[in-house]
């Protein structure tokens, strides 16, 4: 049984759009973890939003901000440390 997270409306199979209240029932957010983070739960979030280990996209950061020569790298995964907000859960 799934409810629409906005009137509680019992919703029916797999439908995507309330039909009491008439809006998306699913939409998927990237928000930065709270409970799987290293620093700034960005990678924790990449994991949970693509549903793969969070430890994979950690390798996968270090690497762009090795191989971008660190500055600029570091300089973009504090910009999204800044502009991206955490989960609500």
């Amino acid at each position: 049984m799934k409810k629409c997270k906005y009137c509680g409306h019992v919703l029916e199979g797999d439908t995507l759009i309330c039909s009491n209240c008439g809006r998306r029932t699913y939409l998927k957010r990237f928000y930065r973890s709270r409970n799987d983070r290293k620093f700034l739960g960005i990678c924790g979030g990449l994991g949970e939003y693509f549903g793969v280990d969070s430890n994979l996209i950690r390798v996968i950061t270090a690497l762009f901000i090795l191989w971008s020569g660190a500055l600029p790298g570091l300089i973009v995964y504090f910009i999204f440390g800044v502009m991206i907000p955490y989960s609500d859960e």
